[in-house]
Order: structure tokens, then sequence, then C-alpha cells
């Protein structure tokens, strides 16, 4: 019997913790739960396909290394594939998810925000 998992790393500096915020693990999903972190894939051609990353609005600001983990278990074995990216993203907020932002930040994009619909 044969099954693959796939799972999608963030971190943030050289000691990533979960409890301080500087690392997420993700599944992918098809569910987006408000103000969470989330991956789902929202296309695919042949072996190639894209991933949305669902940030939340309390996320660290920061460089974010990624990487991304398939991991194929087997009867009598399990292996990981890993990707890693060779350059950051960098992440500063998220406009659309005006969860935690600041009164000026808020008062910045809202009419822009506002503008677009």
């Amino acid at each position: 019997m044969q099954s693959v998992q796939a799972r999608y790393y963030g971190f943030v500096g050289d000691k990533p913790r979960e409890s301080r915020g500087t690392q997420v693990v993700l599944m992918l999903s098809d569910e987006d739960e408000p103000r969470k972190w989330g991956a789902k894939v929202v296309s695919q051609e042949g072996e190639t396909f894209t991933i949305r990353i669902i940030t939340p609005p309390h996320l660290a600001v920061n460089k974010w290394k990624f990487s991304f983990d398939t991991v194929l278990n087997t009867n009598d074995r399990c292996q990981v594939f890993r990707h890693t990216r060779s350059f950051p993203v960098y992440i500063l907020f998220n406009p659309w998810c005006l969860g935690k932002l600041t009164t000026a930040v808020r008062d910045f994009f809202c009419p822009i925000v506002v503008s677009l619909c």
C-alpha cells in the first residue's frame, strides 16, 4: 500500500519556532480558515502545480524561507523529497486582511480597497 502527503514549511531566522510565530507547517487543504495560515493547490499542469499560501494578519514581518516536502509512504519505508526555494519571500503585511493592522496602515489602505470595488 502506498500513500503520498504534501507539507509546506515556512520559517524565519536561524532558530524558528511555532510558539514564536517564526515557523509554520502547513498541510495542503481545500479549506480556507479566516485569520489562519493555509495552503491549497490552485492549478496543476502535468507535474507542475501552483500553491496559494494564505497568511494571517498577525504573522511575523520578515524574510520568510519556504520549502515543500512530498512524503511517500510504502509498506516498508518512508521517503521524503524536499524542495527549498533558493530565494526568500518578503512578507510585510496582508492589506486585504485588516485583522490587527495599525490605524495608520488601515487608513492608508481602506480607500484603495474601496476604490477597487
